[in-house]
Parts: structure tokens; C-alpha cells; sequence
């Protein structure tokens, strides 16, 4: 539709799982560190088609999501600030006077799910509600992992004096979340989530994730992706606005898609978001792949020196 509108072309190519397999070498070495992101791998191929059409800068989208709440799980925490974890921040704090005075302490439901039983523990530590859009696993499946935490404690030489915060020392997740928001509550009384989602998705997950892994799929064909949407002057309007000018009626991204109505049909604007990605899940139970990958899992040196439970 948009292709007729606009008189476009549009191109499309096919990746199924031998390409991913024989893609994942070189996807190493272009990473230059392991990043768990299966994104890379459609990444890489459609910058190889904007290379073949003799395109070498492009535009992406990243810092839409981020300024604008455009994120499934902004509208999920703001149900879950208010419904569970600001009560239970309350009745902590009312648990701890009345502690003081011998009346008791603070329960956590029994009845609750994980999720929400996560959360109302964070309140009762005061710990933060949200800890980031790219967590690879949260506290109960971290112990499952790595039930011996003795490997990941060691002495980290960082040779640039003031580069690595101190927060990022330690095994406390929590701590390099309460860093960043450490700086934001300067500015403002008490934040609420929906000013602390986007702070943080732009301190930790856009940096060390989303732009580095567009950077080096694109930089692998040699082609230069800019970012419009991180243009500091676009980024501070952002930061200004209030948050239901960015989420509305459970809608994220509020602003930016009443602009883009006067450009695109109303019910692409407003359709169910449509992630880019790769169908791992299929690829893995594939029996040439799920071997390969256990393989190299088996020859590791994660493995040898037991960083992971490998059972």
C-alpha cells in the first residue's frame, strides 16, 4: 500500500535457517562480542540488500520507541506502578513505622503471580520498578544459570580512570539501575515510571544494544546508518514533553502517529506493532542446527571454566 501510494520500489529477501547457520562465524566476528540478539542475523541481510541496490547511508528508527513510549512494556508498568508497586511502596513504608513502634511488618501476597510478587518485594526494598527494556533474564532463572556466583567475581582493570562506574563492579543489577536514576531525580521531585522508562532505555539499552548492533551489521557492508531521531534538539523536545502526550488510551508513540496520519493510512498507523526479528525457536529445533549449536556450546570455554550450570 505504501509502495502504491508513494510510487516506490520495494525489495524483499528470503533467509531461512542453513543462511543463519552459515552466517553465525562471520556474525562473531563482526560483533566483536556476544550479543544475544538474533536481530543481527535479518540485520545483516537487508544491509546486504541496500548494499547490492548501490545505497550506502540509510535512515533507521531507532530513539522513536525510546523518546516516545512506544514500548508494549511502558503501558505495562504504568498498570503495574499503579495497581501494585505504589501500594506496596505505602505499605512498606507504613510497615517500617509501624515496626518501629512493634506492629508488625510487611507481607508480600501469597496469592500474587511471579511477576507481581517481583514487584512488590522491589517496592518493599525500595528497590526501582523498572530495570530496562533488554534484561536477559531476571533473579530466579539468573540463580538457575549461575548458581555459583565465585567466577563473575573478580577484579576489573579498566584502563581509562572514570569510564566504568563503580555500579558496574559489583553482581547488583539494581545498582547501575539506581546509578542512572540517582541523576534524573535531581531534576525532578519523584519521577514517575513513565519518565524513568524512557531515561533509561537511553542511558543503557539504546547505546549498549540497539545502536551497536545497527552500527555493526551496517558497518559489515559498509554502509552508514544515521539516527534522526536521536537529534539532541528532537531528544530534549522529548524529554519535555509530558508523558500523555507520548502514551494515551494504552497508545504509545501518541504524538508522533497523529503527525504520521497525514502521511499513512490511519489503520497502519495504529496497527499492532510488528517487531523485526528471527524465528530462533524454529531454527533451533531444526536437528542440524540444534546440534551445531550444542556442539559449539559442548567445545566452549564457558563451559570448561563454569560460568554457566551446564546441565
Amino acid at each position: 500500500r505504501v509502495a502504491q501510494r508513494y510510487k516506490t520500489d520495494h525489495h524483499e529477501t528470503v533467509i531461512n535457517g542453513q543462511d543463519a547457520q552459515n552466517l553465525l562465524p562471520v556474525l562473531v566476528r563482526h560483533q566483536d562480542e556476544p550479543i544475544a540478539d538474533n536481530v543481527c542475523i535479518p540485520l545483516y541481510f537487508l544491509s546486504k540488500l541496500v548494499r547490492d541496490s548501490g545505497t550506502t547511508v540509510v535512515q533507521v528508527g531507532e530513539g522513536a520507541d525510546e523518546n516516545f513510549l512506544g514500548y508494549w512494556w511502558c503501558e505495562h508498568y504504568r498498570q503495574k506502578e499503579e495497581q501494585i508497586y505504589a501500594p506496596a511502596r505505602a505499605m512498606a513504608r507504613r510497615s517500617w513505622l509501624n515496626r518501629l513502634l512493634g506492629r508488625g511488618k510487611a507481607v508480600i501476597n501469597p496469592a500474587a503471580g511471579e511477576e507481581d510478587r517481583r514487584i512488590e518485594q522491589r517496592a518493599k526494598n525500595g528497590q526501582e520498578l523498572f530495570w530496562g527494556g533488554a534484561v536477559c533474564w531476571w533473579e530466579e532463572m539468573r540463580e538457575r544459570l549461575t548458581p555459583d556466583s565465585a567466577p563473575f567475581r573478580q577484579e576489573i582493570d579498566c584502563p581509562v580512570e572514570g569510564l566504568l562506574p563503580e555500579s558496574c563492579r559489583g553482581l547488583d543489577s539494581h545498582a547501575i539501575v539506581a546509578g542512572h536514576t540517582a541523576s534524573l531525580t535531581g531534576g525532578l521531585a519523584e519521577p514517575e515510571v513513565l519518565q524513568k522508562i524512557p531515561y533509561l532505555e537511553l542511558k543503557m539499552r539504546l547505546p549498549e544494544h540497539l545502536l551497536m548492533r545497527v552500527d555493526k551489521m551496517t558497518m559489515a557492508h559498509a554502509i552508514e546508518a544515521r539516527v534522526p531521531f536521536l537529534d539532541h534538539d528532537l531528544v530534549d523536545f522529548a524529554r519535555r514533553l509530558p508523558p500523555s502526550y507520548k502514551l494515551r488510551g494504552g497508545v504509545g508513540k501518541k504524538v508522533l502517529k497523529s503527525m504520521a496520519e497525514r502521511y499513512i493510512d490511519r489503520d497502519m498507523v495504529y496497527r499492532k506493532k510488528q517487531g523485526f526479528g528471527a524465528p530462533m525457536e524454529e531454527w533451533f529445533k531444526q536437528a542440524d542446527f540444534g546440534r551445531r549449536c550444542q556442539e559449539a556450546f559442548r567445545r566452549s570455554a564457558i563451559r570448561e571454566q563454569g560460568f554457566l550450570d551446564n546441565a
